[in-house]
């Protein structure tokens, strides 16, 4: 049984990390051209844009991380089915509930991490970001 909660949820890691990098990636750029927005009001250094990209990361994972597991966990069942791989297990005499707690134990670590994303990282990361555009664009109207 050990096994085939690790075969199940190295198949849902491998496609959950095909899924979300690139996906990542995409959002990343997006953002980026977002935040190069800024420097038409403000002058911003590579440093500084960095930081602000840090504080639209918790933005970005939620966005992509539930998108990607959803996908992902769909891709791993299809996967099974595909491979005929569920028959196989059906026919051992493993219920459809066993498939059902492998993928409910990260299915919870996401839920978790994403409502402490929601709750703790993103308010703060709002106000941060705006305390520190605001702090950039009165530097700005001061050097004028």
């Amino acid at each position: 049984m050990k096994i085939l909660q690790h075969y199940i949820k190295h198949s849902l890691s491998i496609i959950f990390l095909s899924i979300f990098l690139p996906l990542f990636a995409i959002a990343s750029i997006v953002f980026l051209i977002k935040l190069a927005t800024y420097t038409a009001v403000i002058q911003l250094s590579i440093f500084e844009m960095a930081k602000l990209f840090f504080f639209m990361l918790p933005e970005l994972l939620f966005y992509t991380l539930p998108l990607s597991f959803f996908v992902a966990v769909t891709l791993t069942l299809f996967k099974l089915s595909n491979d005929n791989e569920i028959v196989v297990i059906f026919a051992l005499g493993i219920r459809p509930k066993f498939i059902l707690k492998t993928l409910f134990a990260p299915a919870i670590f996401l839920s978790l991490l994403l409502l402490f994303n929601f709750f703790v990282l993103f308010p703060h990361a709002k106000i941060i970001s705006y305390n520190f555009l605001s702090y950039k664009k009165s530097e700005a109207k001061f050097n004028l």
